[in-house]
């Protein structure tokens, strides 16, 4: 998003980076602790994936809004 069109976008894509990364670190690490913990744990994580993995292709969906954001079917 930093390189949007829009300029408003685009600032306050280069200002929230660093957050969406301890975000997204955090949030993987969770991921990767409950899948290689117990035997309840990992059964439970794999139960979430195979419920929201139907919707995955979603998130690639064009947003019908050119010139903002990144090309989503090239990051699919």
């Amino acid at each position: 998003l930093q390189g949007s069109a829009d300029a408003e976008l685009a600032g306050i894509a280069a200002k929230s980076l660093k957050e969406v990364r301890y975000h997204r670190q955090h949030s993987s690490d969770w991921v990767v602790r409950l899948g290689d913990g117990t035997e309840e744990s990992q059964a439970r994580m794999q139960a979430a994936l195979a419920v929201l993995w139907p919707y995955v292709n979603e998130l690639f969906a064009a947003a019908g809004v050119e010139g903002v954001g990144p090309a989503w079917r090239e990051l699919e």
